[in-house]
């Protein structure tokens, strides 16, 4: 399993929780006003990220 955020619920927040909280440092920002985004190569699918978003915005989704 590994994270993946959905776009439609990230409230790009000026400090995300899910990002300071990951614990190998998968959730990234391209733009410091956009979303962020998961790196699929550092994410282990732990899942501590999903359950720091209040807007429920990181899922962990199979990938084949």
């Amino acid at each position: 399993y590994k994270a993946v955020v959905v776009a439609s619920r990230c409230m790009r927040c000026t400090i995300c929780l899910s990002a300071h909280e990951c614990l190998h440092g998968a959730i990234i920002r391209l733009d410091p006003e956009g979303p962020v985004y998961v790196d699929a190569e550092s994410c282990m699918g732990c899942g501590h990220c999903m359950e720091q978003c209040p807007y429920k915005a990181v899922e962990l989704k199979y990938i084949a």
